[in-house]
């Protein structure tokens, strides 16, 4: 039966008739079954404490309080973190945080130590941008990750062609997987350099939880074991990919995956091993716009019995959403320039052709880019639109809304 270990025992006679010992194997497990699939997804919980590296503590009364960092005056430090170097959370009246009203500008290194289930699979995410206090060159600009069996550096990314104001973060979310070693885990995120520093928020590990897939693993579905994360600075791409295998009668003992254009293609990367691990980074690629790729991954077992998984198809999108047609006021087919209501109304109408729009944020102030009325609020609404914001009417001055020049994606 499989799964059974099966022991042999031997004994001999010689020719006077005497009988040896018996001699025992050490037992050979049957496995017919090749190893299957585990679907992953992410439990809820973020085991980083401040994540958006705001919150401060400051003493009222000899208490110890928690309070977040909102003086624009002030370099405050982040409670939960420690900070190696130079480094402060960051505030402004019009924030440019990515999660948030503030953000951590980092000469150095944060990190901190969570608690974490030994064996244990986590996945790491955080938003980094560049920022003005680095001297370094734009392209040149570098930062670094350590957590349990990695020590990698990322870049620094920037849309191509964006955001012309010098002063504008972009945020670029890059994303680890890890094993715990035990139960208690560092997170470290640095600046590379000596003249380079980088702003940093919104830092998330979350416990990677797993139940075994029904069905037939060989197509790619919603259900794939295979997750694909690919980031670019615009010239280069990166891809990553992690899987989840699971063999219950012999042990894996490799991993073998490569990058095609196809399901099951080696147009990109042929099959390199990845060893028994469970994630892949495959850098400096050159991709085209509209292209998509297929993850295929071999696993193989102590029994040499091996199976082949594939993932959905990533369409690598390098055009931004269109915004169209942002008009103010209440007649969507009139652009406003002038009006009685103290009622503030925006339409806009945006698209995306290669991957789609996932959301649209909107803000209101007083000059371009000022979000003094309405800070940037996340909106649903992906076709022509009436957003609506209730302000005291003043006679000195023109209210802008304003979209965010860029839509999040559906990547």
């Amino acid at each position: 039966m499989c799964g059974e270990r099966y022991f042999s025992t031997v004994i001999a006679v010689d020719g006077a008739g005497l009988i040896s010992s018996p001699a025992v194997s050490n037992g050979v497990i049957l496995d017919t079954s090749a190893p299957v699939t585990r679907s992953t997804y992410i439990s809820g919980q973020n085991n980083i404490e401040n994540p958006s590296l705001e919150e401060i503590e400051e003493t009222d009364n000899g208490v110890n309080v928690t309070v977040k960092c909102t003086d624009v005056r002030s370099q405050c430090l982040p409670r939960n973190w420690l900070i190696e170097g130079s480094g402060h959370v960051l505030t402004s009246v019009e924030t440019s945080a990515q999660s948030g009203n503030a953000f951590l500008i980092l000469h150095g290194s944060v990190s901190q130590n969570i608690g974490t289930v030994e064996g244990d699979k986590y996945k790491l995410s955080f938003y980094a941008s560049h920022t003005l206090q680095s001297t370094t060159p734009l392209l040149s600009q570098e930062g670094y990750v350590e957590i349990p069996g990695m020590h990698r550096v990322f870049h620094l990314l920037k849309r191509s062609g964006n955001h012309d104001d010098e002063g504008f973060l972009e945020w670029f979310e890059h994303v680890y997987y890890f094993t715990a070693e035990s139960t208690s885990t560092a997170i470290k995120i640095g600046s590379l350099g000596d003249r380079n520093a980088i702003a940093l928020d919104n830092v998330n590990v979350q416990q990677l939880t797993q139940s075994i897939i029904t069905g037939d693993i060989s197509e790619p579905s919603a259900a794939t074991a295979i997750s694909v994360d690919v980031r670019t600075d615009s010239e280069t791409f990166s891809v990553s990919a992690n899987w989840n295998m699971i063999d219950i009668e012999s042990p894996i003992v490799e991993y073998l995956w490569a990058i095609g254009t196809v399901k099951g293609g080696t147009q990109i990367q042929t099959f390199k091993s990845a060893g028994r691990s469970t994630h892949a980074i495959a850098d400096d690629l050159i991709l085209a716009d509209g292209l998509p790729i297929y993850i295929t991954v071999v696993v193989h077992n102590a029994a040499d019995l091996h199976t082949a998984i594939y993932s959905d198809p990533y369409l690598i999108d390098l055009t931004p959403p269109v915004m169209c047609c942002l008009r103010d006021g209440p007649n969507a087919a009139v652009d406003a320039v002038y009006q009685t209501s103290s009622v503030i109304s925006v339409h806009w109408n945006v698209s995306d052709q290669e991957s789609g729009i996932e959301y649209c944020e909107w803000a209101v102030g007083l000059s371009p880019r000022s979000e003094v009325l309405l800070s940037f609020t996340r909106s649903e609404a992906l076709r022509p639109k009436r957003l609506q914001k209730q302000t005291e009417a003043r006679t000195d001055s023109v209210q802008y809304s304003e979209m965010s020049q860029w839509c999040g994606t559906l990547h």
